[in-house]
């Protein structure tokens, strides 16, 4: 049996939570967690290398859930020119864990 489902929303890291990028957090039964189509906000710092993603990514979706993804990696990380000559990033991150109703700001911090 599989299943998926899709979390629209904003997500930010944990010292910039003036910084939300938005994107959408999914979940398939075959290929796992991931935080795709991931634009704007801390993602616009990103050099042209894959940098190591943030440990911890923080957010909030349409829905109103609270969510913390925690050990992400990056799948992708793209840069194009928009409208106007100004650089969009946008990245793809594969996420190990994600826990709902509840943000934590370190991974010592997680429990359950």
């Amino acid at each position: 049996m599989s299943f998926t489902w899709t979390e629209p929303g904003e997500w930010w890291l944990p010292l910039h939570p003036g910084a939300p990028a938005s994107g959408i957090l999914s979940c398939d039964s075959r290929t796992g967690l991931k935080l795709n189509d991931v634009a704007g906000g801390w993602l616009a710092n990103l050099g042209a290398a894959v940098p190591t993603a943030p440990e911890i990514i923080i957010g909030q979706s349409n829905s109103a859930a609270l969510y913390t993804c925690v050990g992400n990696y990056y799948i992708n990380v793209k840069h194009a020119a928009a409208a106007g000559g100004a650089l969009v990033v946008t990245a793809n991150i594969d996420v190990q864990t994600v826990i709902k109703k509840q943000h934590f700001n370190a991974p010592d911090a997680v429990t359950f």
